[in-house]
């Protein structure tokens, strides 16, 4: 018999996939990652280079946005749906797997850091504290064991709670309450004002070529190319799940210039506002991944208001971060689960009764059943995966589209 099953859950809106992915894209590889990179490798060379590497990894976000679009799926399934018969590419879909929980386990440790910063902002801890002693705090607070892992779990909770509501109902309506490119803004044109302004602005956006020459072509280019695909989330396939939310009226290099375009945009301002507040309050470009955490602290405390601020723009880079790492990773881990047995517009499963009460397609482990072909829309019909009444899986490329039907006889 032939079941057809709930519809996979859409985007509410083209604003909401926009978000999603953009947000994807930005956040702690604009906001945190990129000025401390462009600190250690010379400020504006790094950023010429950066901007060259940046189109150059545009393709690859078109390739996986085309078969997320193409599959429906996830790029562990789509591997599976999306292969010519007889091929193996569905054997690398463990990749996809293995590559976005690596990714989750390094994003959930950094979204720690800044949900306790979200706290210590929120209760003044840093008010008053001139700027050497805020680097000895990030420094005490990284060397603890206890408050590592308390982060952690607050990252984890947050982000599964919102994945947990779904994707309309959590991630798209977090994504669209999310004001991080709002405060960004404001702190852009606050640094501006600060005293060391012209010397942040002159390491920033003025090309130094004796630094170049110091630190050496190759270095820098890997480096900025490094960053534009951890920037850009590519290469281990989380834009292809955000690719299958893409409707075919719009056009994949368009979406792929206005994320790639938003990204930039972000890292722009987020050096904008770093670097004049290194040179402002001493703090050295290059410090590494503590950067963004020991200045932001010291412009927030130059600010009027600067503890809402503080708490607020914590508060959005918890959710421009953790929820979407989090969505990234849930939909991937949902590889056996929801889009094995939920398939795309386009198609509609077969569900197989089985002797042992298996009834989804890759877990056929009985008596499989025959199978009749009616004619299909062309000159030839659908092709029949091998019917077998020995103990075989079938593949997940092997699955039926809709004019396929199934004779049991039960």
């Amino acid at each position: 018999y032939m079941e057809k099953p709930a519809k996979r859950e859409q985007l509410a809106s083209r604003l909401g996939f926009l978000l999603i992915s953009a947000g994807c894209a930005i956040g702690l590889g604009n906001v945190w990652r990129f000025p401390f990179i462009t600190g250690e490798y010379g400020g504006a060379c790094f950023l010429l280079l950066f901007i060259v590497c940046q189109l150059m990894v545009m393709p690859v976000m078109i390739c996986e946005f085309a078969i997320g679009r193409a599959s429906r799926l996830n790029l562990g399934m789509a591997l599976g749906r999306l292969e010519p018969r007889g091929t193996k590419w569905h054997k690398f879909s463990w990749l996809n797997i293995v590559g976005i929980y690596t990714l989750l386990m390094f994003y959930t440790t950094i979204c720690g850091w800044i949900v306790l910063y979200t706290w210590y902002m929120f209760t003044g801890t840093f008010e008053g504290l001139p700027p050497d002693a805020v680097g000895k705090f990030f420094g005490s607070f990284t060397g603890s064991a206890g408050q590592m892992t308390l982060g952690m779990s607050l990252s984890v909770l947050c982000g599964a709670a919102v994945c947990f509501l779904g994707l309309q109902n959590g991630v798209e309506r977090i994504v669209k309450l999310a004001g991080l490119f709002i405060i960004l803004v404001i702190l852009a044109v606050h640094s501006m004002t600060l005293p060391g302004a012209p010397e942040g602005l002159s390491f920033y956006l003025k090309p130094d070529l004796e630094k170049f020459r110091s630190i050496g072509f190759f270095p820098i280019a890997s480096a900025a190319l490094n960053q534009a695909f951890f920037t850009l989330s590519v290469g281990v396939g989380s834009m292809c799940i955000f690719g299958s939310y893409i409707s075919k009226e719009h056009s994949l290099p368009g979406e792929v210039c206005f994320i790639t375009g938003m990204d930039f945009l972000v890292a722009l301002i987020a050096g904008l506002i770093i670097f004049p507040a290194c040179f402002t309050f001493g703090v050295h470009p290059s410090q590494g991944p503590g950067l963004v955490f020991v200045a932001l602290p010291n412009i927030f405390a130059s600010m009027e208001n600067g503890r809402l601020w503080g708490t607020l723009f914590f508060v959005f880079m918890s959710f421009a971060d953790g929820v979407r790492a989090h969505y990234r990773c849930t939909e991937c881990g949902a590889y056996f689960d929801a889009d094995d047995t939920t398939t795309p517009v386009e198609y509609s499963s077969l569900i197989i009764p089985s002797k042992d009460g298996a009834h989804d397609l890759r877990l056929v482990t009985a008596a499989a059943p025959s199978w009749s072909t009616p004619s299909c829309s062309g000159s030839s019909p659908c092709p029949v995966p091998s019917a077998s009444t020995s103990s075989q899986a079938l593949r997940p490329s092997d699955r039926a589209p809709a004019c396929w039907i199934s004779r049991t006889s039960s």
